[in-house]
């Protein structure tokens, strides 16, 4: 006896990538010659071209998380995220031509986390203390002047390279 599976009508798959694309102080839009980016686009294009060439793939939604490193005020960070969230958008939408209502677009103002992580990859002198500091003090309680302060701003002039 032989039985014969169901067959699937539509194939779900996920497919997922993070990308960290690199900006200059204050710019928003995508630089593919800035830093890192031109690998990392490259990440993205090998992911996205062969869902986007031929009719075997649909997309039903793209997520993109704008960010923005936590100097500068809290204010222009959350302006400069949500920009650079807009602009990759439209970057994916010009690139690749998924419908607009596919993305999901966030921002995170300033990402203290990501700095958390680089810290322990990347130890540093007082990285410690500047751990401890941004565990027990928050944003709006002075956390970045704290930075700044500590020891007559050697460490935060470190944090900003």
């Amino acid at each position: 006896t032989y039985l014969t599976p169901d067959m699937e009508t539509q194939k779900h798959r996920s497919e997922s990538a993070t990308l960290y694309i690199d900006y200059p102080t204050g710019v928003y839009d995508v630089r593919r010659e800035f830093h890192n980016n031109r690998p990392e686009l490259k990440k993205l294009d090998s992911l996205m071209r062969p869902l986007t060439e031929g009719n075997l793939a649909s997309i039903s939604s793209i997520s993109i998380c704008g960010y923005a490193s936590p100097d500068g005020t809290y204010k222009d960070n959350e302006i400069l995220a949500s920009n650079r969230a807009r602009c990759f958008k439209e970057y994916m939408h010009t690139t690749y031509a998924p419908e607009h209502d596919l993305y999901k677009v966030s921002s995170v103002p300033e990402d203290w986390d990501g700095l958390v992580e680089l810290l322990q990859r990347r130890p540093m002198n007082h990285g410690d203390e500047v751990l401890s500091l941004i565990a027990r003090t928050s944003i709006f309680e002075g956390r970045e002047k704290q930075l700044m302060d500590m020891y007559g701003g050697t460490v935060y002039r470190e944090l900003l390279k």
